[in-house]
Formats: C-alpha cells, sequence, structure tokens
C-alpha cells in the first residue's frame, strides 16, 4: 500500500472537553468531511457529554453517514488495577464504538505490569470489547508503564490469546521519545492496530506537557517523519492514520482552519500532493 492510500483520520479530542472547550462534534465532523479525511476517531469525553445532551450516539451515527466518515477507534480505556473501573470503561466505550461502527477501542495500561492481576482484566476488557465486535488497541507511552513498542510487542504476546482483533498503537510522538523507528521496522504490519501522526517542538522533551499542550503539526516540527513514513511502507502496514495533535497554540484557531491545516500538513507528511 502506498502512502497516498492510507486513510487518515480526524482525531477531535483536541478540540474536547478535556481541555474546557464545547461539545462540537457535528461541526468537526462537517469540516473533517469537507477538508478531506475518511475516518474520525471521536474522544470519549465528547462523546459522554454528547450522550448527555442527546440521550444517546444515535443521532451522531447517523451524521456521521451522512458526511460518508468511518470511525477509527475510541479513545481511550484506562486499564487500572481497578478491575471494575477498568471493566466498566472499557464497556462504556465498547459500546460506544458499537454504536457509530468503529474499528477499535485504544487502550492504555497505568497498573504495574509486576502485578499478575493487571493483565489479567486487561485480557478481560479486550474480550468484553471483542464480544462488542471492535478490537483493542494498546497504546505505549513514555508516562505508562508500558512505555516502549518493544516492551508493548511483549505484552501483546501475553494477551493476544484472550481476544480476537488485538493490535498495538503506535504513536509518532510517542515512539520518538521510546525505542524509535527501528523498533517499527522490526514490528509485523498485523500487530500495529493503528497509527497516531503528529509532531515534536524543539526544545519541548517528554513531558506530560508538552504531550497535552505543545505538539506540532506533521511535517511542522523535528521528527523525521519521512523515515518513519518509509518504515510503515517496508513493514506492509495497511491500516488507519489519525492525527492526534494537542496544543494550546492550535486551540485558538478557530475550527475550520485548524482542521484544513491539520489535513493538509498530514497529507504533505505522507507524500501526498495537496492543493494551495
Amino acid at each position: 500500500m502506498t502512502a497516498d492510500r492510507w486513510p487518515i483520520s480526524y482525531c477531535t479530542l483536541d478540540r474536547s472537553p478535556l481541555f474546557g472547550m464545547p461539545e462540537t462534534l457535528h461541526e468537526q465532523i462537517d469540516h473533517a468531511a469537507r477538508a478531506g479525511f475518511t475516518h474520525i476517531t471521536p474522544d470519549m469525553f465528547a462523546l459522554r457529554m454528547y450522550v448527555d445532551e442527546h440521550g444517546s450516539l444515535e443521532p451522531l451515527a447517523a451524521h456521521l453517514a451522512d458526511r460518508g466518515l468511518a470511525v477509527c477507534d475510541i479513545a481511550g480505556a484506562n486499564v487500572s488495577a481497578d478491575r471494575e473501573a477498568s471493566l466498566a470503561e472499557a464497556r462504556q466505550l465498547a459500546d460506544f464504538g458499537a454504536t457509530l461502527s468503529a474499528q477499535w477501542v485504544q487502550s492504555r495500561i497505568t497498573a504495574p505490569l509486576y502485578d499478575a492481576a493487571t493483565l489479567d482484566i486487561y485480557r478481560e476488557c479486550a474480550a468484553l470489547t471483542a464480544e462488542r465486535g471492535l478490537g483493542f488497541g494498546l497504546e505505549f507511552s513514555p508516562f505508562t508503564p508500558i512505555n516502549s513498542l518493544g516492551q508493548a510487542r511483549e505484552v501483546l504476546d501475553e494477551v493476544r490469546s484472550a481476544a480476537p482483533g488485538q493490535g498495538i498503537v503506535v504513536d509518532s510522538w510517542h515512539l520518538s521519545f521510546a525505542d524509535g523507528v527501528d523498533a517499527l521496522l522490526e514490528t509485523p504490519s498485523h500487530d500495529v492496530a493503528f497509527v497516531q501522526l503528529s509532531d515534536v517542538i524543539e526544545g519541548t522533551g517528554a513531558t506530560t506537557k508538552a504531550t497535552m499542550h505543545q505538539r506540532a503539526l506533521p511535517g511542522e516540527g523535528m521528527l523525521p517523519l519521512d523515515r518513519f513514513v518509509a518504515a510503515l511502507e517496508t513493514i506492509g502496514f495497511d491500516g488507519v492514520i489519525t492525527v492526534e495533535v494537542l496544543s494550546a497554540e492550535l486551540r485558538e484557531l478557530d475550527i475550520a482552519t485548524y482542521v484544513d491545516r491539520t489535513f493538509a500538513t498530514t497529507a504533505r507528511a505522507l507524500g501526498r500532493s495537496v492543493p494551495s
């Protein structure tokens, strides 16, 4: 698969109630469809507010269908040491995903891996999600017990028998502060659930402030995204690339400008020609 055929998903997280912003899912969907996105990644904070206001996600599902957008994933289930809380969140997000015909529920493990119960809880969450027809994607980051792609692969090997449709979420920002592109080259494409794309602003480092508020649009930071894209091609990745740019500066833009810039920079980073 060539770079111009990877589906690109617009992520709503940066414009969500998590950052004190109003729920604007319909408006973001409209702009995403016009900009050229084929998929969308709705965040759980906006989805919860949407259900509170509308009673269900059915109107949102109809709006997505009208605009021709598919849902890549629902982020993100937190698998902690609290079994009941972990299962409850996985169940809610799987239900959201089933209503919206999503492909994946994204997850992260926050409990210590030395506790055998942690992976048992993860297996239960993965199985529950599979029952609703969705895959369970495991995200690694510098801020969780699974802090590298290599470690995520080890965990995946331990849990994959619990449910079908499991994989790893490879975030370019996280990978840059972990084991790097070479680790991606060693990863079978069938172990990659989907990819998240953003760029690193020089001098920001691997801090929670940087990951939540100081990311750059693809191609506007210091990452060698050409190597990242080439690695995806080399391993034969054929899934969705979702653009997860979290930036306090970009939140100041109006939604239309933000969505248009997000699509244009991402398309260029993937080697596509974009009309100026």
